[in-house]
């Protein structure tokens, strides 16, 4: 929605130059690295071991990746 509004406002001032344009190419970049992050933390204490410590259990790591893209390609 904000991105539409943003449009919408620069149409009425007549304004459309390329800083905008490589504005919103940054914005987006720098969500979708937020996103990835954040769901590279999620896989990460999901498959934390036991112990709490900062460790992965590869095993059942792997098995869940691999499911995953299995469901994912099999669409």
């Amino acid at each position: 929605m904000w991105n539409a509004d943003k449009l919408k406002k620069r149409q009425e001032l007549g304004e459309e130059s390329e800083s905008d344009e490589d504005e919103d190419a940054e914005f987006k970049s720098k969500l979708d690295e937020e996103r990835l992050s954040q769901i590279k933390g999620i896989l990460f204490d999901i498959h934390r071991v036991c112990t709490g410590e900062d460790k992965l259990y590869i095993p059942e790591f792997i098995d869940a990746l691999l499911e995953a893209s299995n469901i994912a390609f099999d669409v």
